[in-house]
């Protein structure tokens, strides 16, 4: 891939994940374990790649989406009813016990605070370390801003907490199944585990390290935006917005059709294999019908519940598909 496409890719990838700190793709497909990244506490301001064999056209990429983010994030975000925080702890206030820094973290991740922006920053240090497996940068202000600008990334979201481990009275560990439609034009949606260990220092009550992980490697991130794979005989290409424009013109193509099922098969739960025999007649002076019998393997991604690779099978020779074009028609519809 030239650095061009790459640069491409990547900005595309990291619009979203890594716009936010947090939103970063880790390096491989394995959780990043707590002590695979040492992390320098850096002045404010100042940033220190947390993996130095990084692609740099990566790192560059990371730095333009949080600009992007900055010039056209959601500036007017409100805050809906349902994120309202409960009366009796005061949000304005940083947390007077370790255990209420535990349960407004709690509190946080009820809410999606790292889907929906609304996040309480007060539980956090002001110089606290945020960090991923590509970047890590010190400022609780500059956290809470890239999360405020998230409106213009995410149209929808959901989240499924899979683990939320408190064992450690300073250190908490989460993993969460998380599913994004991204603001673009065939609204691409991108699912995997995510998860960010927090550490709270015992004297201030305040979270001084964020840590997060990506269960999924950087270029299946990147297939997820473009995704999924149409294929037949012939040719193959990914992107959903192709083959549905494909779709939409064929009828300047065809006059008439019919279709019979000659086998529907779902044995098995992430695939399903088709065959119809289907008849077409052509927009052509002559009327050539086609008829031949036509399948289609959908292979269904289990996490997101969408389509992934949509492959084509005709039972019949390129050379005979031809003829049937030119040859007096011997069927009817």
């Amino acid at each position: 891939m030239s650095n061009t496409n790459q640069l491409i890719l990547s900005l595309l990838l990291l619009l979203v994940l890594s716009h936010v700190n947090g939103f970063s793709i880790g390096p491989s497909s394995q959780r990043v374990p707590a002590s695979s990244t040492t992390t320098t506490v850096l002045q404010e301001g100042k940033d220190e790649n947390t993996d130095p064999d990084m692609n740099p056209l990566t790192k560059s990429a990371w730095y333009a989406t949080e600009l992007f983010g900055k010039v056209f994030g959601n500036k007017d975000k409100v805050q809906s009813e349902n994120d309202a925080p409960p009366e009796e702890l005061d949000f304005s206030q940083p947390p007077q016990s370790l255990k209420e820094t535990l349960a407004r973290i709690k509190l946080d991740n009820d809410r999606s605070y790292f889907l929906s922006g609304q996040v309480d920053e007060e539980i956090y240090d002001p110089k606290c370390v945020f960090s991923d497996p590509f970047v890590a940068f010190e400022g609780r202000e500059r956290f809470v801003t890239n999360l405020a600008n998230l409106g213009s990334f995410i149209t929808n979201y959901s989240a499924r907490v899979l683990n939320y481990d408190e064992q450690d009275p300073t250190v908490v560990q989460t993993k969460i199944m998380v599913k994004l439609e991204l603001n673009l034009p065939w609204k691409p949606i991108l699912a995997w585990p995510w998860g960010v260990q927090y550490t709270i220092d015992p004297e201030t009550n305040l979270i001084v390290d964020h840590k997060e992980s990506w269960d999924i490697e950087a270029l299946e991130g990147v297939k997820q935006i473009f995704l999924c794979v149409f294929s037949d005989p012939f040719v193959a290409f990914e992107g959903r917005e192709r083959f549905v424009t494909n779709l939409a013109n064929l009828g300047s193509f065809i006059t008439n059709y019919s279709a019979k099922v000659l086998n529907y098969d779902e044995q098995d739960p992430t695939v399903v294999q088709t065959k119809i025999m289907v008849k077409l007649e052509l927009n052509l002076p002559w009327k050539p019908i086609l008829a031949w019998p036509w399948g289609v393997q959908y292979t269904i991604d289990p996490e997101t519940n969408l389509i992934v690779d949509h492959k084509e099978s005709w039972d019949i020779e390129a050379l005979e598909g031809v003829k049937q074009i030119f040859r007096k028609p011997t069927l009817t519809i």
